[in-house]
């Protein structure tokens, strides 16, 4: 347990901040950012069969899910990208890639130092790669999917409203 702590505190500083996003945007992105960490997780549990790299201390051993990163920062992360720059596509991806790109190069560097995680035979930039793929996906996900659906019972309880 007390190797673990860094890995703790990974999963609950940043849920901190949520406070500061609002219920609305909370439930507006919730949908996307549950999608997101799917992906991000099934990646997680790929990682482990392609080596592609390697948790230290994982919170939940049995899984390469790093259950700390993927619901901790990463999923806050998220939400606040979102909540900034949804609406303006190429606002969004450049917000990502400088966001991915600190994460794959400095960001992984630390992590390694600390003992939290290390790089296999996945490359710093094929991280790089993947990370704004994902991001893609998840716009995308969320452009053509949530909203739609969002929008269609919003109208619905307008309709429901005038009767």
């Amino acid at each position: 347990m007390k190797e673990k702590w860094k890995m703790y505190m990974l999963l609950i500083i940043p849920w901190f901040s949520v406070i500061k996003l609002g219920k609305s945007s909370f439930v507006r992105y919730l949908p996307t950012i549950i999608f997101s960490d799917l992906v991000i997780a099934l990646i997680s549990e790929l990682s482990r069969a392609f080596k592609w790299w390697k948790v230290k201390n994982p919170i939940f051993p049995r899984l390469a899910t790093d259950v700390s990163f993927v619901f901790g920062p990463f999923t806050i992360l998220n939400f606040w990208i979102f909540k900034l720059t949804y609406k303006r596509f190429w606002v969004y991806l450049l917000t990502n890639i400088i966001a991915d790109y600190l994460f794959a190069y400095p960001l992984t560097t630390l992590a390694e130092k600390l003992r939290v995680y290390k790089m296999g035979k996945m490359s710093r930039k094929q991280l790089f790669l993947l990370s704004i793929v994902v991001s893609i996906l998840n716009y995308l996900y969320h452009f053509l999917i949530v909203e739609p659906r969002r929008k269609e019972k919003l109208l619905g309880e307008c309709n429901n409203d005038n009767i």
